[in-house]
């Protein structure tokens, strides 16, 4: 039987999207697809015009697909690949980080000569030529000591180490972030992409 067929008999029998999407271990969007063949054929025909090639890549030479865009966000013409674009921008990022001598610091972001950073770190990211940028030894030990002090105190809610950033609140609240995220939500405040 045809996943189409089994999904529709699980729908005459009166089971739910999300169970029938449990059942056949597929989303509950899929699911939905499956019991209808017209939604089913639209979307085969949306993702056969998505990825249909629309060019050649200026770097490899392969097939683009119309996930690359035609335009890119100035409105000139795509030249690259998915694959290529990304590593193209992450050698203009590096490029932009890494001046002569001297290194743009993750935290402080300002550009330091090479010897204000850990040795070991920098000798990696000049090496990848990619990633975050490392901190300077200044910033490093400034994260190290509050990270620190954070440990020395423990959560006033919980008990727990008070593990986390806290550099975005104004005042110390004395709890983890799970607490003071939960505090905020009793209070009915939304914390971000958490409530």
């Amino acid at each position: 039987m045809r996943k189409e067929q089994i999904a529709k008999g699980y729908r005459r029998q009166g089971l739910t999207y999300p169970d029938i999407a449990r059942l056949m271990g597929v989303s509950e969007t899929w699911a939905w697809y499956l019991c209808h063949d017209d939604a089913r054929a639209r979307f085969a025909r949306k993702s056969s015009v998505y990825t249909s090639t629309s060019g050649t890549c200026v770097d490899c030479g392969g097939q683009m697909t119309k996930n690359t865009h035609q335009m890119n966000a100035r409105g000139k013409r795509m030249e690259r690949c998915r694959s290529c674009y990304l590593k193209h921008r992450s050698r203009e990022s590096f490029n932009a980080r890494v001046v002569g001598e001297t290194l743009k610091c993750g935290i402080c972001h300002e550009f330091l000569p090479f010897h204000a950073f850990p040795q070991g770190m920098l000798q990696r990211f000049l090496e990848r030529g990619k990633g975050a940028s490392p901190n300077c030894r200044a910033c490093d030990t400034a994260a190290r000591v509050a990270y620190r002090e954070r440990q020395k105190h423990p959560c006033a809610g919980c008990g727990k180490p008070r593990l986390g950033d806290d550099a975005g609140r104004v005042v110390d609240t004395g709890l983890c972030v799970v607490c003071f995220n939960e505090s905020r939500r009793k209070q009915g405040v939304l914390v971000g992409r958490q409530a």
